[in-house]
């Protein structure tokens, strides 16, 4: 993936259901690792067997969805896991949606890997820092 090459990612977090996702992305081989985003422990011990795979588990969806939410946990569980320094670091990330639809994969996001809600302004002395959405 020139994504995350492109932008410097330390990690390419992959978000899976059944491991098709996380596939598609090691069969090109990346220079950084590929992490399988998994709600089945089961799937992330399997797809831990491919190349540059490292499979991790999130708590699955109570409640309504909310990718921000998602997206949120996905960083803190590949940042606790070592792949990256929250306060200057990126990942690149790629889900499908509707959620949890197999085959859906349409989603590549950059985000900061201290959670989709921070991001690095360039005055900030090489920290990220927490940004508001505005509406316009």
């Amino acid at each position: 993936m020139q994504s995350a090459d492109l932008t410097k990612s330390k990690a390419i977090l992959g978000f899976t259901t059944r491991g098709g996702t996380v596939l598609r992305i090691a069969k090109y081989r990346p220079n950084v690792p590929v992490i399988a985003v998994c709600y089945d422990i089961r799937t992330a011990r399997w797809l831990a067997l491919v190349w540059g795979v490292y499979g991790i588990t999130i708590p699955q969806v109570d409640g309504d969805f909310d990718f921000s939410t998602e997206i949120r946990k996905a960083c803190s569980g590949a940042v606790a896991k070592g792949f990256a320094d929250p306060d200057q670091d990126v990942f690149t990330i790629t889900a499908g949606l509707p959620w949890g639809v197999v085959g859906t994969t349409n989603i590549v996001r950059v985000v900061s890997a201290a959670g989709p809600e921070y991001w690095f302004d360039g005055e900030s002395h090489g920290k990220m820092v927490a940004y508001e959405h505005t509406k316009a």
